[in-house]
């Protein structure tokens, strides 16, 4: 994957150039970003938050869970990749960047909508 980006960065197009605050900005929500994710992996475990839940039911607890950070955002690992999806953006004014935003921006409601449709018939079942 590596590889790729390095191959799309020095092609993409600048939007915009940013200046020192909005890269500051940029590190910030990209560090918020991490956290969130990290905070969810703590929280919820390999086992979730690689979806090995899903992919075999039976061998996790089937539960929703409420505490740590998914008390105050449902989905802290989403919202930690929007967060650090729009610092990489901030940071450095790349096209391919507001692109792969737009993109995480459109499909993560439909990823969340039918992730919570899921774990809610899974966490019935149970």
């Amino acid at each position: 994957m590596d590889k790729i980006f390095r191959l799309i960065d020095p092609l993409s197009p600048i939007l915009f150039t940013p200046g020192n605050t909005l890269i500051k900005i940029g590190y910030a929500l990209m560090a918020l970003g991490a956290l969130g994710a990290i905070s969810s992996f703590l929280i919820i475990g390999p086992k979730r938050f690689l979806m090995w839940a899903v992919l075999n039911p039976t061998s996790t607890e089937q539960k929703i869970v409420h505490s740590g950070p998914f008390k105050l955002v449902p989905h802290p690992a989403y919202l930690g990749y929007l967060c650090a999806a729009s610092g990489a953006l901030l940071a450095s004014g790349k096209l391919y960047l507001a692109v792969a935003l737009i993109f995480l921006l459109a499909l993560t409601p439909l990823v969340i909508y039918l992730e919570n449709r899921e774990l809610t018939q899974r966490a019935l079942k149970s």
